[in-house]
């Protein structure tokens, strides 16, 4: 017995279906890494996370090499020069988002990873006298509602096309 009704069209969406979701997933994802990548940005350039201050001492000495010229340091929290702000990205391997500072790509002047230094804030690191200055596990844990909508929306765009 023959089938009636759109049988062709209904088999070619089966059949593509796992396509256009991966592909529509690997677009949400990326989409996703950079609107968390977005708002650490924002966080360091507003430094509205509540972070204790920069010691007395320490902000002292940023002043004093700030008017030195070219190698000035910035008065900001977990931004001395301008080297871990500008590391910050997102990139997709897979159906993997990285978002922070990827490690080997930056160093500081003295040979430090700038990964190790933002280590170093996010947990506090028994060895030195920094104090935690957390940025991303705040930041995901604030863009992780929107993050969800997106997966949702597009789950639900692809499953209703």
């Amino acid at each position: 017995m023959p089938l009636k009704g759109p049988w062709k069209r209904v088999i070619k969406k089966l059949n593509n279906f796992q396509k256009d979701l991966e592909k529509e997933l690997q677009q949400t994802l990326a989409q996703a890494a950079e609107e968390v990548e977005s708002v650490a940005v924002g966080h360091l350039r507003n430094q509205d996370l509540g972070w204790k201050p920069l010691t007395k001492a320490y902000e002292d000495r940023k002043r004093r090499v700030k008017g030195k010229g070219s190698r000035a340091l910035s008065e900001k929290i977990l931004i001395a020069t301008a080297t871990y702000f500008q590391s910050i990205t997102s990139y997709i391997e897979g159906f993997n988002a990285f978002i922070g500072v990827k490690r080997g790509v930056a160093r500081e002047k003295d040979g430090s990873d700038i990964v190790d230094i933002a280590n170093i804030h996010e947990s506090k690191d028994k060895r030195t006298k920094i104090p935690r200055r957390p940025l991303w596990e705040p930041t995901f844990e604030e863009t992780k509602p929107e993050v969800i909508k997106m997966f949702k929306k597009t789950l639900h765009e692809v499953t209703n096309r």
